[in-house]
């Protein structure tokens, strides 16, 4: 497993580094592209020359990804720009205009995001822009292929592309065929086999590994005990998770603490041991009280109504699951403004 993983890191790398070609195309599922995003993120971080945009929302729609697109290169300018002034350099120069421009289709819009991305790129250097279009969730795959099908003109490349790099999410059905589009040195593809037996046996080795550092083997052993859990391994998935929560607890992470709590909780739950379920859900409501994620005090709230609703406590079930829909509102009416956050950006210069 850690030489698939090195052999993908590797292949990665050398396209980045190569020049005739544009496309990286890897085809990914809904599993494999979680950890695809992870390794691409430790490419970045060992990448100190080029520059990333990373492209990973959901893809619902394309004018949808597109103007997402935009937003997020808007508000990664903004906090550059205001971090180089805050330190005393010169201002990025600004972003052009038609990035701001609504009356375009969906391909335009996205080659613009890129097309002003390139225009950041710092003189001298051999900078390089490395544009990751990896979205994890793809609800209208022909839409997807579609959408890049026409980014790019075929055949010549705009001027500005010359230090482009695409890394592209291919999905399995429908495949992008570029074939009959592109030459076959501007497209390369890399193929992933990340199984799920092999990333168990790569998760074992590295939770088991003392020379691996603490804070690794435990995110290993979390994602084994989620595999256990998800997968009906109710002992080990148990046992795990308690060994977690010893750890998190020494680390006074909050947010882990509560959610290892609430999946130990869960456990018991699935097995109908009500007393022990309820001894995790109610403790851990003060972890998640203290941590920053309020999704966790929601999830909280319905596991504890469903408790109490198969025991015949009814009143009890009723209050809980009011507080689960307050706070399901609460959240709902916080993306809703952060969703208006979002279209103002889009439309101030």
């Amino acid at each position: 497993m850690q030489k698939l993983v090195k052999d993908l890191q590797k292949g990665i790398a050398d396209f980045i580094e190569q020049r005739p070609a544009l496309w990286l195309l890897v085809e990914a599922g809904a599993f494999e592209a979680v950890l695809l995003a992870q390794l691409l993120s430790e490419v970045e971080r060992a990448n100190d020359t080029d520059v990333f945009l990373s492209l990973s929302g959901n893809f619902e729609t394309a004018e949808q990804y597109a103007s997402e697109a935009a937003a997020r290169l808007i508000a990664e300018y903004r906090s550059a720009a205001a971090a180089l002034v805050g330190k005393g350099h010169p201002p990025l120069p600004p972003l052009p205009k038609y990035l701001f421009s609504a009356s375009r289709s969906a391909a335009e819009k996205l080659r613009n995001v890129l097309q002003a991305a390139q225009a950041l790129l710092p003189t001298g250097g051999g900078h390089r822009l490395v544009c990751l279009l990896w979205p994890l969730q793809i609800s209208d795959g022909r839409a997807y292929v579609e959408l890049l099908r026409q980014l790019l003109p075929s055949g010549s490349l705009p001027r500005w592309s010359c230090n482009l790099r695409l890394i592209v999410r291919e999905l399995a059905e429908p495949r992008h065929d570029f074939s009959a589009t592109w030459p076959p040195g501007r497209v390369k593809r890399l193929r992933c086999e990340l199984s799920l037996p092999a990333l168990t046996q790569h998760l074992q080795e590295t939770a088991c590994d003392m020379q691996q550092p603490e804070a690794e083997r435990m995110q290993a052993l979390l994602m084994l005990a989620t595999l256990d859990h998800a997968h009906g391994r109710s002992e080990q998935a148990e046992g795990r998770y308690e060994q977690l929560l010893a750890y998190y607890e020494k680390l006074g992470n909050k947010t882990l603490q509560a959610m290892v709590m609430i999946k130990l909780g869960e456990v018991y739950h699935r097995r109908e041991q009500m007393d022990r379920a309820r001894h995790f859900y109610e403790g851990a409501l003060l972890p998640a009280a203290q941590a920053p994620c309020p999704v966790l005090l929601g999830t909280l709230a319905k596991n504890l109504g469903d408790l109490a609703s198969h025991e015949g406590r009814f009143t009890d079930a009723d209050h809980y699951y009011e507080q689960w829909r307050r706070m399901e509102n609460h959240l709902r009416a916080q993306e809703r403004m952060a969703n208006k956050a979002r279209q103002r950006l889009w439309t101030l210069p």
